[in-house]
Formats: structure tokens, sequence, C-alpha cells
């Protein structure tokens, strides 16, 4: 009889846990948005966050566009670059400023240029590079890529430069 009891109270402990288990929480998600974008997505305490997974947009600011100078940025993934953007912060005067960008912190081959136009131009000016299918900058992650301006224009004017890049 004792061996029957002690096989009762078994029953009943795995009976009373399979009632009270909770299910389990991996703390993030995997899904695809009706966008078509997939994101992690973070559950529990903490849900509502969400991680994009794939293109990579950077922003740097770039000061005074009308001197020749470099600036280098970081690119977290390695991938593809397919477009740069720039907006101006303001008029700049005398000629028009041109942005070369390359792969790499060194010298290299220009892969995209952007020719901010001085006639008529005024804060909020945007120019692009679309479609730059052969801007393979970075085989490993992360990746440097820099840009730099030829000095043409004047008036110290900043750029807000945008980067897109999409990884492997």
């Amino acid at each position: 009889m004792r061996i029957l009891n002690i096989g009762l109270s078994a029953l009943m402990a795995v009976g009373l846990l399979a009632l009270a288990s909770f299910p389990a929480d991996a703390g993030m998600l995997l899904k695809q948005k009706d966008t078509g974008v997939a994101v992690w997505e973070r559950t529990g305490n903490n849900s509502g966050n969400e991680y994009t997974i794939g293109r990579q947009i950077i922003n740097v600011v770039y000061e005074n566009i009308s001197t020749a100078s470099t600036a280098y940025v970081v690119v977290p993934v390695s991938g593809q670059v397919t477009a740069v953007y720039s907006v101006i912060h303001g008029a700049i005067t005398n000629a028009d400023a041109l942005i070369n960008f390359v792969c790499g912190a060194a010298a290299g081959d220009t892969f995209a240029s952007l020719t901010i136009t001085q006639s008529g131009s005024a804060a909020g000016d945007a120019d692009s590079s679309t479609g730059l299918s052969q801007a393979v900058c970075g085989t490993s992650s992360p990746f440097v890529l820099h840009f730099g301006s030829d000095g043409g224009s004047s008036t110290d004017i900043d750029a807000t430069i945008t980067i897109v890049v999409d990884p492997y």
C-alpha cells in the first residue's frame, strides 16, 4: 500500500505542476512586419522594443563642407553601400561643393560623388547618389569608409550625410 501512496503523491505533484506551469519566454521573437521588414521584437517586461534586421542607415553631421577636409565613419555591418545622401544646413556661396565617398580609411577609388550646387542653395537642399551596385566596401564587420569635400564653396555650412548599407 505504501508504494501506491508514493505513486499517487507523485502523480498529483506532476498534475499540479502541469496546471501551474508558465509558458516559456525566450525574450526575443523574430517576426516579419506587413511592410516586409524583418525585426527582432523583445517580449516580456521590456516588450515593444524592435531591432531591425537588414538595411542599416547611418547619419553623420559633416562640419563645414566649404573647407577641404575628410571625415571617417565606422559601418557596424559587412555589406554594400547602396546610396548616399546629403542635406545642407544653409546656403553655400562662391562655387559648388563636391563630396567624394571612398571605401576604407586610406586613399582609394571613389565609389560615389555628390555635387552640392551653390546657385540657389538653401538650408534643406538635398542631393543623392543611389543605385550604387559596385560599392562593396566591407566583407567583414565593422568596416570604415571616408568622405571629403573639395573645399570649392565658401561659407561655413554643415551638412547631414546619410549612408545606406545593405548587409550581406
